[in-house]
């Protein structure tokens, strides 16, 4: 008898497991009924995108199918008002398109009332810590905004951009003196390029040339990729403790993060060592690194830990990041020769730039590169922005706490009923302003454009990806004409990941001079 009462709930988790794998529609029932607790004013509850897999909620079908993701989630808030649910693992979140909403999802009210748990991304939290993007917290947050935001003020992003130009320029020669030597067009791998040469001006902004070699930046990339390129494409790291298994993925990121950490702490002691000693290195002034390393006007200061998860945080969120929204720029130039003519015209009309230029001139290319960021956003946002603490009423509908809200990045920036009937298509002048000035790369337009997020809490490192991005259009285009390569001309070159959108391994355009 004891026995059977022992087996009894086994059986039943046996029996409920195999009923959330094989039968369809049963796990996504099961979360609309225990999970989701959010109404419309008549009492029904909002609806839930389908389908929704075992364990991974919506995810599965983001990663599998991102455009069947998007067409689903608008159809389910075409039904629901401009509202919709989604499930990261068994988390609700109530998505939407509502701009009036989204606004609300980033406003102060909310940021007091909600959480960004991010610590929930395991890999994130053992590298990351108390980084800034990392805080939820309000106070926490806005006490490490005030030191985080002198290494993006204007002293040191005059000093940052030396930095891209030395780096694109560079990078721009190499490929080149390539072709030339080929005497011909060459099949590029773009994203690899684009890679190089933010993986070097990231690296150099953060912590300055010093003693650093390129193959000690190269390894600290392939250790990033290793870390965080492995946690996008393997959602088993979604689920709680498997970063800690015995296995050799999870041995291998682990490994990874530790020898991040070492790396980074030998940095910031031999750094903070030659301020007290008044010796501090030329190449490391101007860096990141020293405006994180400074006093604050009260006298406070980060500790050694926080001045590196600040700076792996700034790393992680401009090393693909910028590299994904160049290559997918370049290849919409490639599959669009007039838009890729009118950007190169405005290019060549440019002999010479300097800061001024890059950060408030050039519109077009401003609009292209806003433009790949639309369609194919750095972070696709399915899972929601804020996890509000106490339940909220929007025109009618009730949110109940712990629900994640926010809006998916992919989807929204995809909404004929947000950007019109050619959502889908690249169409930068769009982002073209009646006085000829273009939208700023980064302007949410009234919650329309989210890649840099909205509010308070918007990307802090907004400006360097705009001279990023720029600089190294306008040098780009001056020098090389971009088509698509063989096998790569239509159709959809890019996957999602479990966080981004990113090019294809191996998509190739073919590069020529001018």
């Amino acid at each position: 008898m004891l026995a059977l009462i022992i087996s009894l709930p086994i059986l039943g988790l046996l029996v409920f497991l195999a009923l959330c794998i094989y039968v369809d529609g049963f796990y996504g029932d099961f979360l609309d009924l225990v999970r989701n607790h959010n109404y419309h004013e008549d009492g029904r509850k909002l609806e839930s995108v389908r389908p929704i897999a075992f364990p991974w909620g919506n995810f599965q079908l983001l990663k599998d199918d991102p455009e069947k993701l998007v067409k689903n989630l608008h159809e389910t808030m075409d039904r629901n008002d401009g509202f919709a649910v989604t499930y990261f693992l068994w988390n609700p979140n109530v998505l939407s398109n509502n701009l009036e909403f989204m606004k609300r999802v980033y406003s102060t009210e909310i940021l007091k009332k909600s959480r960004r748990d991010l610590t929930k991304i395991t890999i994130w939290e053992r590298l990351f810590g108390r980084g800034l993007f990392m805080l939820s917290d309000a106070n926490e947050w806005k006490k490490s905004h005030k030191v985080c935001i002198r290494g993006m003020g204007s002293k040191f992003l005059t000093d940052y951009y030396v930095t891209v130009q030395e780096v694109a320029d560079k990078s721009v020669a190499r490929l080149e003196e390539k072709i030339k030597l080929h005497k011909g067009p060459i099949e590029c791998e773009i994203r690899k390029f684009f890679q190089d040469y933010t993986l070097e001006a990231i690296f150099l902004i953060a912590f300055g040339k010093g003693d650093s070699k390129p193959e000690e930046r190269r390894r600290v990339a392939d250790l990033f990729d290793t870390a965080i390129g492995t946690q996008e494409s393997d959602m088993r790291f979604t689920l709680p403790g498997f970063i800690d298994m015995p296995f050799e993925t999870p041995r291998k990121i682990r490994s990874a993060i530790k020898e991040l950490q070492e790396y980074g702490a030998r940095v910031v002691k031999n750094h903070r060592t030659k301020m007290k000693e008044g010796k501090i290195d030329p190449n490391a002034k101007g860096t990141l690194l020293s405006a994180l390393c400074e006093k604050a006007e009260d006298g406070s200061e980060f500790s050694d830990t926080l001045v590196l998860e600040n700076v792996y945080s700034f790393m992680f969120a401009g090393l693909d990041t910028s590299s994904t929204a160049l290559a997918h720029a370049m290849i919409h130039l490639a599959r669009h020769p007039a838009v890729q003519e009118k950007a190169r015209k405005e290019a060549l009309a440019h002999k010479e730039v300097d800061f001024e230029i890059v950060m408030n001139g050039l519109p077009y290319l401003a609009c292209v590169a806003r433009e790949a960021l639309r369609l194919c956003p750095p972070i696709n946002g399915i899972g929601g922005n804020r996890e509000i603490k106490e339940g909220i009423t929007f025109n009618g509908k009730r949110i109940a706490k712990d629900t994640g809200i926010g809006a998916c990045q992919l989807a929204h920036h995809r909404n004929p009923k947000i950007w019109g009937k050619d959502a889908e298509v690249f169409r930068p002048d769009r982002h073209m302003k009646e006085d000829g000035k273009a939208v700023p790369i980064f302007d949410n337009e009234g919650m329309k454009f989210l890649s840099f997020g909205g509010g308070v809490r918007s990307c802090i490192g907004k400006n360097l990806a705009s001279m990023e991005l720029k600089y190294m259009l306008w040098a780009f285009l001056r020098r090389f004409r971009v088509d698509s390569a063989k096998g790569y001309e239509f159709g959809r070159y890019w996957h999602s990941s479990v966080i981004m959108c990113k090019p294809d391994n191996g998509v190739k355009v073919s590069v020529n001079l001018l």
